[in-house]
């Protein structure tokens, strides 16, 4: 997929020119975020499941539908973040994505998820916050009770970055457009 979109460009034109450093860690199998302050003081981080398989829920005319969204969609989606922390920090500081906590609740998360991964289960367990599909113990795995964000701040920076980054790049790529819990692992 090439970047045939200029809002794709001029996201990845700020995060390459930027004097800040941003590091990208791709894992095969995981979770997509952006932080803040990892590994260095003053450093952001794209995390990115290159093997990620998308879908988004769309309103059709039999109901609702999953239709598949490239992956490039979601590396994207975590570089806004990083070019919303360039350009802003002042907005994006009030997350609490710009503390250790973070770090340490990516590091467990992770930590967690490869455990479970690598455990075949054949039911879900019970209680520990955990979405997949029918194949739960080999499929990627999804947090779903993780707060990583003050809850009223989250929105706004998910709200920004879909609104000025993300739905533009899928108008411009001719993808589904997403409302930010409509993102589903395929």
């Amino acid at each position: 997929m090439g970047v045939h979109s200029p809002t794709a460009k001029a996201i990845l034109d700020v995060v390459h020119s930027s004097s800040q450093k941003i590091y990208l860690v791709g894992m095969k199998g995981g979770y997509q975020c952006f932080s803040s302050d990892e590994p260095t003081r003053g450093a952001g981080v794209v995390y990115v499941d290159v093997n990620a398989k998308l879908g988004v829920k769309v309103q059709g005319p039999h109901g609702q539908q999953i239709v598949p969204l490239h992956n490039n969609i979601a590396f994207l989606h975590e570089l806004g973040h990083a070019k919303q922390w360039i350009k802003s920090p002042a907005f994006f500081n009030g997350a609490l994505q710009n503390t250790g906590g973070f770090e340490k609740d990516i590091k467990n998360a992770a930590s967690e998820m490869m455990t479970k991964v690598r455990t075949r289960v054949e039911t879900k367990p019970e209680g520990l916050g955990y979405s997949a599909n029918k194949n739960w113990g080999t499929a990627p795995l999804q947090l779903t009770g993780l707060r990583l964000c003050r809850p009223g701040w989250s929105v706004r920076i998910e709200t920004d970055n879909l609104m000025t980054h993300e739905w533009l790049i899928c108008d411009e790529m001719r993808y589904p457009k997403r409302q930010y819990t409509d993102l589903v692992m395929l």
